[in-house]
């Protein structure tokens, strides 16, 4: 009689590689995405990358309301975690949760293709610059072009001073600059 073959000795587990939680898709996730992404991964049995998770269940899952678990899965699906395969929908007699594919894993057992990993190739869109420049009686010198100068008449009123500048400033970059145009 033959022996039987040993089994592995390991219980089935979740694994996050190292340069996957480095990279840029994975540190932008919000605790949610997080966890939801932790669920995906516990639910895929290592043989077919089709996962089947409504909107429910990932509310049931992470332990939070509709729109965080919405929110959670617009994240993954925007980073490149997962792909959609198959939308859910109630048209059909029978219900019918979306069904996901986790980029980390080859998308079709049978076909020999690596795992696409959209995620490494994420990365954050580009900040734009939000300190707009102010402009006040006292600090817009600092904006003007080398060869302009302040026109101050030490003995005039306040309204003579915002009228010789208005001559200056020809477009108004931010509202400041528009009140201060007006005379505000």
């Amino acid at each position: 009689m033959a022996k039987k073959p040993k089994a592995r000795g390991y219980e089935p587990h979740v694994r996050l590689q190292k340069h996957e939680l480095d990279c840029a898709a994975y540190r932008s996730l919000s605790s949610d995405a997080r966890s939801l992404l932790v669920e995906f991964r516990r639910i895929y049995n290592g043989r077919e990358n089709r996962i089947y998770m409504s909107v429910r269940q990932a509310m049931d899952r992470m332990n939070v309301g509709q729109r965080p678990a919405q929110r959670a899965l617009k994240e993954l699906l925007d980073r490149g975690w997962i792909l959609v395969v198959e939308r859910g929908s109630f048209s059909r007699k029978v219900r019918h949760a979306t069904v996901y594919a986790l980029t980390n894993e080859p998308l079709d057992e049978w076909d020999g293709e690596t795992a696409p990993k959209d995620y490494m190739h994420w990365y954050p869109p580009p900040q734009k610059n939000t300190v707009a420049e102010t402009t006040t009686h006292s600090s817009h010198n600092g904006y003007r072009k080398g060869s302009q100068k302040a026109k101050k008449q030490p003995h005039s009123s306040r309204d003579e001073y915002r009228q010789s500048e208005k001559s200056e400033f020809t477009v108004a970059e931010t509202a400041t600059q528009i009140r201060y145009q007006r005379g505000a």
